[in-house]
């Protein structure tokens, strides 16, 4: 099943890549999109949750993907957090850097039943195009 979804989101990820703004879709699924201003706190807080409840957290996914917003490759990371059932949520934190700076770019998440997404603005006009290959993904 894992080998599935990876070849889902690779397939994603090639189909996506090419798109240069998804944000209406992605809000049309679900995704709430949080400000501008709130980027850096969300960025912030997503390293911090993976550190301090890391013994809940596994690696799901991990790849370089070409986005076109952000004009070069940027590094994505997929985590599971182990207490939220798979049937709710496929990956529950992404990470997307820089693939070369490792700087965070965007981070996208479920929290209390509902998505999010936060990206830095200055360097992105719209997030990475990345659309959810299931209802209960992130990606």
């Amino acid at each position: 099943m894992k080998f599935i979804t990876i070849l889902a989101a690779i397939f994603s990820f090639n189909i996506m890549a090419k798109s240069p703004c998804i944000d209406r879709e992605l809000k049309s699924v679900g995704f709430e999109f949080r400000k501008a201003s709130k980027f850096l706190k969300d960025a912030k807080d997503m390293k911090t949750w993976l550190e301090i409840d890391k013994t809940n957290f596994v690696d799901d996914m991990s790849s370089p993907v070409w986005s076109a917003p952000y004009g070069q490759y940027v590094f994505v990371e997929s985590f599971d957090h182990l207490q939220t059932s798979q049937m709710e949520m496929f990956g529950d934190v992404l990470i997307i850097s820089d693939h070369f700076t490792k700087e965070v770019v965007e981070v996208r998440w479920y929290e209390n039943g509902q998505k999010y997404i936060s990206f830095n603005r200055r360097v992105q006009a719209c997030a990475t195009p990345l659309f959810p290959y299931a209802d209960n993904a992130l990606f």
